[in-house]
């Protein structure tokens, strides 16, 4: 190329430069595309960009890096807590704090408990996964997508997300009824799902905003608060008090109420609680209200009103004691007028127990009480035989009733029957040993046994006396089984499915100094291979190869192959020369290097 030519060229370069700074951030390579409104919108917001090169490409793949960088986006670009955990997130990558943060919020996992995979491409089901739990949606019908014919694809961890997305009408199929779980997810997809569901949720917390009792939808508002009242006795009430949220907890506390107040801030919560769950004990009818802040400064608050206590009836306090050579247990009874100390149980016309109550019953006689003698304030019970919840219940001569319970608990050392605790098998792979440990409580020793199974399945299955079940399947299939867990005080027997497959492999796709290779795929033999063809200019597409230095394809786009491994395919490209046609000769064909001038 001459110097004129090499000057032209370098013009037209600077002109396109200039354009692209007047008409956006990208070339406009989507404008016809059918999700160009989607793409637009998530633009102006801030949310997607373009790729570097100045385009879109809506029909490109997208990475889970990339993926959690745009969510992160919509969701506020919150400000991760810890550090990342994932090895392969570095401090320095764009997508850092996005996967910090989006972990610490439970929306996104890694591929196992060290690695995210940042660079790996986003399958459909991924996407779903993730969408879901950020804007917290959730299925009525949890079979929502098995009216598509390759629903048997969904992963078990990704199946409640992905109905989620289809009952709401978020997601919809590929072509033919699939839905196309492990197929790569599209930039120009993805654009329509994260503006189509944030615009649902937006209008979904606008209308948890107006109503002050409910907790808002996850981020958008304070932490989430719910409120257990138990009664302990006619004189006063737990209130067990459950504090989440997804990011940091910086105040929690509770106060008397009126019974319609509303609270923005936490002044006059002087009685501070810890988040999780705490107990407050309230001795007092009326109103009160819990208020929690978290971290980005949003609160919220619960009322709740406590109408059990009687201010009139003699308190009852109770005490026990346990005989550990005897297993007998003493409960001790005192009597008081409320707010005094001093014991009156000698004054009462009527006290009485009562065995086989629930915690926070409440009882307003004394019917089926048992009384003790007049002068008596205790009474023994076995341990062994009759732990469990009692009430102890007193009567002033004023005829104003009282009551409290208190619970026997079980002796620790007791022994308990198993109960098999495993609710499913994996799946298993044919001609390949499978070992799976079954779980079960039980407080005796537990031993195992296979009660049926079919030959059919594995000539060597059997399941140790541990919980051990293994085999070598022979066939495909779904196999029923079952066993049988026993210790000295009896047995549970449960039966299972479980499902033998062929093995799958992982084609990775190299665009090989290209662009646009399609996304890695998993499926078992013989696997089809993607019919999307990478670009590059100047090249010419030849196929693709296991060596990233071949000058000759071995396999073309939607050839079917059979591998005995996970396998990567490089493309292999064939330099078009300025003037040359489709005819050059085969020295032209292979890798170019990059200083090459052409």
């Amino acid at each position: 190329m001459g110097k004129r030519r090499k000057f032209l060229l370098a013009g037209l370069v600077a002109v396109a430069f200039l354009l692209t700074m007047v008409v956006g951030s990208w070339a406009d390579d989507y404008s016809s595309h059918w999700s160009s409104q989607f793409i637009n919108d998530a633009y102006n917001r801030g949310w997607m960009t373009g790729d570097g090169n100045g385009n879109f490409r809506p029909e490109s793949a997208i990475t889970r890096g990339e993926f959690a960088v745009m969510l992160w986006r919509a969701k506020g670009q919150p400000v991760p807590v810890y550090n990342c955990v994932f090895k392969d997130v570095p401090t320095n990558a764009f997508y850092y704090k996005a996967v910090a943060a989006l972990n610490e919020a439970k929306v996104v996992n890694g591929l196992d408990a060290a690695t995210f995979g940042p660079n790996n491409t986003l399958t459909r089901e991924m996407g779903c996964t993730m969408l879901a739990r950020a804007y917290n949606l959730t299925a009525v019908n949890t079979n929502a997508y098995q009216g598509f014919v390759d629903s048997g694809e969904v992963s078990d961890w990704a199946r409640a997300e992905v109905a989620a997305l289809v009952e709401k009408g978020y997601l919809s199929g590929v072509g033919d009824n699939r839905i196309a779980p492990k197929q790569p997810l599209k930039r120009g997809e993805m654009a329509k799902l994260l503006i189509t569901v944030a615009n649902a949720y937006t209008v979904q917390s606008e209308i948890a905003h107006q109503n002050a009792m409910s907790a808002v939808i996850q981020y958008a508002s304070g932490p989430s608060i719910s409120i257990k009242q138990t009664v302990l006795g006619s004189d006063r009430v737990r209130v067990a008090v459950t504090i989440t949220d997804d990011w940091n907890i910086t105040f929690a506390g509770w106060r008397e109420s009126e019974e319609k107040a509303t609270y923005k801030s936490k002044s006059g919560f002087d009685n501070e609680l810890s988040s999780g769950t705490t107990e407050i004990i309230i001795s007092e009818n009326g109103w009160y209200a819990v208020y929690a802040e978290n971290k980005n400064g949003f609160g919220n608050y619960k009322l709740f009103e406590v109408k059990t206590i009687n201010k009139d009836a003699p308190v009852v306090k109770l005490s026990q004691e346990t005989n550990s050579s005897t297993g007998k247990v003493t409960v001790f009874i005192k009597v008081t007028e409320k707010g005094e100390s001093t014991d009156i149980s000698g004054d009462m016309d009527y006290i009485g127990y009562r065995p086989d109550v629930n915690e926070g019953d409440t009882f307003s006689n004394e019917n089926r009480f048992t009384e003790l003698e007049k002068g008596t304030a205790e009474f023994t019970v076995n341990q062994e035989k009759d732990y469990g919840w009692y009430a102890v219940c007193a009567i002033n001569k004023k005829g104003e009733f009282g009551y409290s319970l208190i619970e026997i608990k079980k002796p620790s050392g007791r022994a308990t029957a198993p109960a098999i605790t495993t609710t499913s098998l994996p799946d298993g792979v044919i001609n390949t040993a499978y070992s799976q440990t079954l779980a079960a409580t039980g407080s005796a020793t537990i031993e195992w046994t296979l009660v049926t199974g079919s030959s059919d399945l594995a000539d060597d299955l059997k399941v140790s006396a541990t919980g051990v079940l293994s085999c070598t399947p022979k066939a495909l299939g779904e196999f029923k089984i079952t066993v049988k867990a026993t210790n000295d005080e009896g047995s549970d027997s449960k039966e299972f499915t479980i499902k033998i497959v062929l093995p799958t492999y992982r084609v990775t796709y190299n665009a090989n100094g290209g662009s646009d290779a399609p996304g890695a795929v998993e499926a078992s033999n013989p696997i089809e291979l993607s019919k999307t063809r990478p670009t590059r200019e100047g090249y010419e597409f030849l196929g693709w190869a296991k060596s990233s230095s071949a000058t000759n394809a071995e396999y073309q786009p939607g050839e079917d192959i059979t591998v005995e491994g996970n396998i990567t395919l490089y493309a292999v490209w064939k330099l078009i020369a300025e003037g040359d046609d489709d005819d050059d000769d085969d020295d032209d064909i292979g890798i170019i290097d990059e200083n090459e001038y052409v």
